[in-house]
């Protein structure tokens, strides 16, 4: 029987072109070799770097490892399915949240403006190496 120590992953946030790497433990409760034949992953940026199907022996946990590489910005959350030969329910899941973001992005959280509207804006920006 699969079960999951841990059930929510929130990953914060993670820079577009950046990887991540996260881990998921597996624990098999029961009493026959588990086999985990194939994941569904929660949202865009998400493969599984361990291969399947992976068998899990009965009393023992084993662990699933995902590489988390954004490629457009925004909030995420979504569910990472598990499909097996677990009698008991051939899919679990856990879910996952994450901020995928653009470095070096300017926004502004406040303004006195309209919604579509323009407004001008002067800005000075400065690189500066730091060795």
């Amino acid at each position: 029987r699969i079960s999951f120590p841990q059930t929510l992953f929130d990953l914060g946030r993670i820079a577009i072109g950046e990887t991540r790497n996260q881990t998921v433990s597996i624990q098999n409760t029961g009493t026959q070799t588990l086999s985990i034949t194939s994941l569904e992953m929660p949202f865009p940026g998400v493969s599984v770097l361990t291969p399947l199907p992976l068998q899990v022996p009965a009393s023992t946990t084993s662990s699933i490892n995902l590489a988390f590489s954004p490629a457009i910005k925004g909030d995420q959350e979504g569910k990472l399915i598990f499909r097996s030969n677990d009698p008991s329910t051939d899919e679990r899941s856990v879910t996952f949240k994450a901020n995928y973001y653009a470095i070096n992005q300017l926004s502004l959280v406040q303004g006195n403006g309209k919604f579509n509207d323009t407004y001008p804006l002067k800005l000075k920006l400065k690189n500066k190496t730091i060795i």
